[in-house]
């Protein structure tokens, strides 16, 4: 069985058998929804590669979160009705409404996550115009990305972006930017800012970098592709590619393998397209 490709525009966890992704679906309602294993399950559909690579902890996700609420407690001030009667020595007041404080401090440290995400994806956005042609902002970043993929050999502005597949193996995905003729694939990923022993791609990439962009050499039918990571610092501007030697993708191969029969037997759906 052959793999399916299509053009697809945003991120999703589901895919039908032609490799069309399947963000929502309608209810019997009316109202649209986020798909489920449910639908999924009714619609033949398969998950998307993140869904499987979430089988094993992120551990850059895990520590940029925790980093996130501590910087979220030092930064938000208690309110008054949070604290207790000063201290006469020290003029302190001492936080006696922990649960609301700390309430607060995950609101707060949520709001900013979503402000990062939202800025990584206009930023992903703009990448995505500029590889099809197209009018797009970020115009630095844009730049700063084509030059540092020109000094590995890769045209960037030729390569075919946001293409989706459903594998025969069981599972969909869609790729940041690929190119058949000269057989490599790039995923991007932004941060903040880019600093110290990161602009050398120490700290930057874990196990699950290596999984999932093996996961969609695989599917896309290029089990040889060259495979790079660029991390982009939207605050500063700062570009890192890093590429991940063949070794490494055959053991993130073998750990997605190993995640995607866990996911099937978790979940007891297994579905080829």
């Amino acid at each position: 069985m052959t793999t399916q490709t299509t053009i697809a525009t945003e991120a999703g966890h589901w895919y039908t058998p032609d490799g069309q992704p399947m963000y929502t679906i309608t209810g019997s309602n009316g109202n649209e929804r986020p798909t489920t294993l449910r639908d999924a399950r009714k619609h033949g559909l398969v998950p998307g590669v993140t869904t499987i690579t979430n089988m094993m902890p992120s551990f850059g996700l895990q520590r940029w979160g925790k980093t996130n609420i501590l910087h979220a407690g030092l930064t938000l001030p208690p309110l008054p009705v949070e604290c207790g009667e000063k201290c006469k020595a020290c003029g302190r007041a001492p936080l006696v409404k922990v649960d609301d404080f700390a309430e607060r401090v995950i609101a707060d440290a949520e709001a900013q996550s979503e402000a990062a995400k939202a800025r990584g994806s206009e930023l992903h956005g703009d990448l995505e115009k500029a590889m099809r042609g197209e009018e797009h902002g970020h115009l630095r970043h844009v730049a700063a990305v084509v030059g540092e993929l020109t000094l590995h050999s890769i045209h960037i502005l030729q390569a075919e972006a946001e293409k989706s597949f459903a594998s025969p193996a069981g599972y969909g995905g869609k790729v940041d930017a690929h190119s058949i003729r000269d057989n490599w694939v790039v995923d991007f990923k932004t941060k903040e800012k880019i600093t110290g022993d990161q602009l050398t791609g120490r700290g930057l990439v874990y196990d699950e970098h290596a999984q999932q962009l093996s996961a969609y050499r695989f599917g896309l039918g290029m089990p040889t592709a060259r495979c790079y990571n660029v991390f982009v610092g939207v605050q500063d501007c700062r570009v890192v590619v890093v590429e991940h030697q063949p070794e490494a993708l055959q053991r993130g191969w073998t750990m997605f393998l190993l995640c995607l029969k866990l996911w099937q037997l978790k979940n007891n759906y297994m579905v080829t397209p």
